[in-house]
């Protein structure tokens, strides 16, 4: 795998706040982590939410 050029100041991608913002492709079966992460955030969205 090359590196990328990236966007600005050669990174390939951005953070801001809770939400991060990649080129990097991955395959959902070859990181299956990813799933878990993405539920057990909305889950603690959802019940922040719900506190208000």
């Amino acid at each position: 795998m090359k590196r990328g050029e990236g966007v600005i100041g050669g990174m390939d991608g951005l953070c801001y706040k809770n939400v991060l913002a990649t080129y990097t492709h991955i395959h959902a079966l070859g990181t299956p982590e990813w799933a878990e992460g993405l539920i057990k955030r909305a889950k603690e969205y959802r019940e922040d939410k719900n506190r208000l």
